[in-house]
């Protein structure tokens, strides 16, 4: 009996590491063909805005269509389209000036602890990723 536990917990193991695993942010969870795997892909981006609480990067040269589709902020100005929050954006991000292209990768096991951030709500993109800047 232990025997069949430990096979039927290895498999399930198996199946678990041979999936995709899918970015979720505020409920809104991205279709299976888009999610976001462990792969060292490095995408190009910019950031289109930054506030006390929020930082949105823009996708310049995704091969898919990853982030939010069309988003714009409070303020009234232009959309963008595909964007993301930066859920780590206390990281090497911060010193980054706004319109300024740069790599990255998507890190789904991104482990950094949560940095201090204004209380202010300006309506980020409800898609968010956890990056690395290719230095």
């Amino acid at each position: 009996m232990k025997n069949l536990l430990f096979l039927c917990a290895m498999i399930v193991c198996a199946m678990m590491h041979l999936s995709c695993q899918k970015i979720q942010l505020f409920g809104e969870t991205k279709p299976q063909e888009e999610c976001i795997t462990e792969k060292k892909t490095y995408y190009k981006g910019k950031i289109v805005y930054r506030s006390c609480a929020s930082t949105v990067v823009q996708f310049i040269s995704a091969t898919s269509t990853l982030g939010q589709s069309s988003w714009r902020p409070l303020n009234g100005e232009t959309a963008y389209q595909n964007v993301f929050l930066v859920n780590n954006s206390c990281e090497e991000i911060s010193k980054i000036a706004i319109n300024k292209e740069f790599t990255f990768q998507i890190n789904p096991k991104d482990q950094s602890e949560g940095c201090m951030v204004c209380a202010m709500y300006d309506a980020p993109p409800t898609v968010g990723y956890s990056i690395k800047i290719k230095e």
